[in-house]
């Protein structure tokens, strides 16, 4: 292919090649990559090979974003977790599920924390839990893993409530208590 010069020596265009590609020499353009993945002569983008295509990873994949819903306790005493996951990071949702401790910092390398996959989809699951595996207060937290890593979402606190036993001898355990204290100042 000729280029032929401009006749307006003001004007200049730069020289082209044969696929009529421009080749800025001063590197003041961006370099031009056409469709077939190959890249200008200022070699500043990797060509495309098939191997990147094939990779089972997407490098423009964020953490997802989840929210965890309150916990309830169920009429029969089971306990049951919700959890929505509002952004999926634009990865593939590989996992999802909740992480349950004694404690507020719910440290994943912790023994004492449980981690539970749910059932559900990827845009909101629920896991039901027969009971508390620890006594008093149960802290949740619901998770979700793409190939970005894992999400996870606010800690939620959970009071578990007194085993309900036969009450032994009479009155409510206030007035009880009550009793007892009058006792002691009679004496």
């Amino acid at each position: 292919m000729i280029v032929v010069p401009p006749t307006d020596n003001n004007q200049s265009t730069p020289p082209s090649d044969e696929h009529n590609n421009s080749s800025d020499n001063n590197n003041t353009q961006p370099p031009f990559v056409d469709h077939n993945g190959s890249s200008d002569d200022n070699d500043t983008l990797p060509p495309l090979t098939d191997s990147d295509s094939d990779q089972d990873t997407n490098p423009y994949a964020w953490i997802p974003i989840i929210h965890t819903e309150h916990p309830q306790i169920l009429e029969d005493g089971r306990i049951q977790l919700s959890g929505r996951v509002l952004y999926d990071g634009g990865g593939t949702m590989s996992e999802f599920g909740f992480l349950l401790s004694p404690t507020l910092r719910i440290p994943l390398n912790s023994p004492d924390t449980l981690k539970l996959e749910a059932n559900g989809t990827a845009d909101s699951f629920t896991l039901i839990i027969p009971e508390s595996p620890y006594p008093r207060r149960l802290y949740i937290q619901a998770y979700s893993t793409n190939e970005a890593g894992m999400g996870l979402g606010q800690r939620r606190r959970l009071k578990i409530p007194e085993p309900s036993g036969k009450m032994v001898g009479r009155g409510t355990p206030r007035r009880r208590r009550l009793v007892r204290i009058s006792l002691v100042w009679c004496f």
